[in-house]
């Protein structure tokens, strides 16, 4: 599919996405506690393609320093971390550089705003930080 057919889809899924939330009187936060996504295993973080939780799954159970090594670098259009007791941390860039967000245990987003959608290319769970850029990682 064409960059802009690409385009054209991640902005209507955010346009249905967003008449869904205004319809239902729904605010969805980044880090609202949602119902866990089916196949999202306890311990790990998963990241999806698309909104509500569909379409390619990505998981991760310590830390990821590149999403690109795994085919999901800027992909990521929802997520969940149903970690056991750490914070997800994700990142714009790959090593855990540039912009960072955090989901507690127990949240995540079933559609990344503006900021976020397509955007994120590392992820470490709160006790793997010290592992940024570093092999244990990848």
């Amino acid at each position: 599919m064409g960059r802009k057919k690409v385009i054209v889809k991640k902005l209507v899924q955010l346009i249905l996405a967003a008449a869904l939330v205004v319809a239902g009187g729904i605010a969805i936060q980044p880090t609202e506690a949602v119902a866990a996504p089916a196949g999202c295993a306890a311990g790990d973080a998963c990241f999806y393609k698309n909104i509500a939780f569909s379409g390619t799954k990505g998981r991760m159970a310590q830390c990821i320093n590149k999403f690109s090594d795994y085919g999901m670098n800027d992909t990521t259009s929802s997520l969940y971390n149903a970690g056991r007791y750490d914070t997800l941390y994700v990142y714009q860039e790959s090593n855990g550089r540039g912009g960072v967000e955090t989901w507690p245990k127990g949240t995540g987003s079933i559609a990344l705003w503006f900021t976020w959608n397509d955007t994120i290319s590392s992820a470490y769970f709160g006790s793997f930080l010290g592992y940024k850029g570093k092999s244990k990682c990848n």
